[in-house]
């Protein structure tokens, strides 16, 4: 298979380019689709505190990641970063990467990664090594940001990642067995996550809360509180970033936020508890109201009569540093520049010298998680499903629903989970008055 050329961010790279599908049977893998979860990671490096930070790719592939942040980290964010693989053809086409963009490395062994090497000026080290991811991390003293971003479940990395992270660091961990996180095998989530997920409208929600908690318990065995700072299920994947606080105290706070939800698929309730305890002795929370309760005295059963299904243990705080997003947009609006280069398929673009660095769809995307992270709930209303359960013919528009929630003293937002979903603090009873009145005008 031959290589050819592209440009993604303000790198050149090489890369194997499929006939057909993007697989893992790739020589070395690379995927355009997740370039807008590149685009992410720059962005939130960018946007942190922070110099001199020690970086590890820990499963590099082409090496588009590590070139990128190269690049285009503000100087001197990155100190070190190490890009690794444990295949030796995509280690070398990592060289061969590097050096397309006049980026100078060094390939090292295990027993060269404790002796860190320093910054050249503001330009960060680069590293490159071909060996297990696990071994990689325990080898190391550590890093302050590790990136998890494996083809399927990304369990097996994270024990070892979460003991070489350091205080304040951040951990991305990407997951792509969205099968079993999305409750279509709910064996394998039980198996490999530790969680009982849930089908439905709700699935993708949920299946990002049960990848947050798993790595969250992971942590906690470290004295480590990992809280989610950024957010979101796209595509064929679900990723989250960590920031690290250490101590016990913080780890028992977080864990106080972890729990379990139902959902009625009959009213389109949600109600969310901190443990099966809790449930049995009617101190669960359900969305939109500030009194407490179950349901229904039965533990299975809704007011409606309905039976409630369950999902958990998953996170039940916040899925977004709001901070950090705003951030994010103004340096997005800031660097909206361009660079010389090609579209993302490689081929010359000649009417034009010069193309965004960044996916067409992040500002966007980003604006989304702004006004969603406005809202602090658990869970959403699917309004395909919420209309079909109540009989609500026709279908009200998303955005009247919405704009009469917040004249009603309600937060309300569209959700990125789904586009026909609103997000809002809003009990089923107040959604349904909404509804009413606004087919009434």
């Amino acid at each position: 298979m031959q290589l050819k050329e592209i440009h993604e961010g303000a790198a050149a790279l090489r890369i194997y380019a499929p006939k057909g599908a993007v697989s893992k049977d790739l020589p070395v893998f690379y995927n355009p689709i997740m370039r807008l979860n590149r685009d992410i990671g720059v962005l939130i490096l960018s946007c942190l505190d922070k110099k001199g930070m020690q970086i590890a790719d820990i499963m590099a592939g082409s090496g588009v990641r590590a070139v990128r942040l190269a690049l285009e980290l503000p100087a001197g964010r990155a100190g070190l970063i190490v890009a690794n693989d444990a295949s030796p053809d995509a280690v070398r086409l990592i060289e061969a990467n590097l050096r397309l963009n006049s980026l100078a490395f060094k390939l090292i062994g295990e027993n060269e990664l404790a002796d860190k090497p320093k910054a050249k000026g503001r330009k960060p080290a680069i590293l490159v090594s071909n060996l297990d991811a696990n071994m990689l991390l325990l080898k190391s003293r550590g890093f302050d940001y590790i990136d998890i971003d494996p083809f399927g479940y990304p369990g097996r990395f994270i024990d070892a990642a979460v003991s070489r992270l350091s205080r304040e660091g951040i951990l991305a961990v990407t997951a792509t067995d969205t099968s079993a996180l999305a409750g279509s095998q709910q064996a394998a989530c039980m198996r490999k996550y530790w969680s009982s997920p849930l089908r439905g409208p709700l699935m993708h929600e949920v299946g990002l809360r049960i990848l947050i908690c798993f790595v969250q318990l992971q942590g906690a065995r470290y004295d480590k509180a990992l809280r989610p700072v950024f957010s979101y299920s796209k595509d064929h994947y679900m990723r989250a970033f960590f920031r690290c606080e250490k101590g016990k105290q913080r780890v028992d706070k977080l864990l106080s936020e972890t729990g379990f939800i139902s959902y009625c698929p009959e009213c389109c309730s949600v109600s969310s508890f901190n443990s099966l305890e809790s449930l049995a002795e009617g101190s669960t929370k359900t969305k939109g109201s500030e009194t407490e309760g179950i349901c229904d005295q039965s533990l299975n059963s809704c007011n409606c009569r309905g039976k409630k299904a369950f999902a958990g243990r998953l996170w039940l705080g916040k899925l977004w540093d709001r901070e950090l997003i705003k951030g994010m947009i103004k340096m997005l609006s800031g660097v909206q520049g361009s660079i010389k280069g090609s579209n993302q398929s490689g081929s010359e673009d000649k009417d034009k010298k010069s193309s965004t660095i960044w996916d067409r769809g992040l500002k966007q995307f980003l604006e989304l998680l702004l006004a969603e992270s406005g809202v602090n709930t658990t869970g959403f209303y699917d309004m395909h499903a919420f209309c079909r359960a109540h009989s609500i013919q026709p279908l009200p528009k998303i955005e009247t629903v919405i704009t009469r929630l917040k004249k009603a003293g309600f937060r309300a937002a569209r959700t990125h989970f789904s586009p026909i979903g609103i997000r809002s603090d809003a009990g089923v009873e107040e959604i349904m008055e909404v509804i009413t009145s606004t087919r009434q005008q």
